[in-house]
């Protein structure tokens, strides 16, 4: 009977000490939500080009234009949190040249804004309203 309880002890002892250095890493944490989005405007004869970013929780938009460091933020009225994104359309022209424009979208609420000015006028937002019924 000894014989026995000493082999089912070393049998017993083996697995724990198998299980217990068999134990796979934690699991690698998630990765965190996307905070912000961005969007390029690509360059003609007359600029370089620049880009844009988003946040996506408040909707704050700011832009750099034509190689520069600094971001520049397009002002804006305090909006409610949501999902905000970014959409912007290129269009050639005659010369070598494009026109442009981009399109600030609400995923929660549906609301949408066009991006207003450049060149000399400064960059602002006006919101697109819904047809009266």
């Amino acid at each position: 009977m000894t014989t026995h309880l000493t082999k089912i002890a070393a049998v017993l002892a083996f697995t724990w000490l198998a299980s217990a250095c068999n134990t796979s890493p934690p699991p690698a944490p998630a990765a965190p939500a996307a905070q912000y989005e961005g969007a390029t405007v690509p360059g003609a004869q007359s600029a370089t080009g620049g880009f844009m970013r988003i946040n996506i929780a408040t909707g704050q938009a700011v832009i750099t234009w034509d190689g520069t460091a600094a971001l520049t933020v397009i002002p804006d009225a305090t909006l409610p949190a949501g999902q905000y994104h970014l959409y912007v359309w290129v269009q050639p022209v005659p010369g070598g040249n494009v026109t442009w424009n981009a399109v600030r979208m609400d995923a929660v609420s549906g609301r949408i804004w066009g991006l207003n000015g450049g060149g000399a006028t400064a960059f602002s937002w006006v919101e697109s309203t819904a047809p009266k019924l």
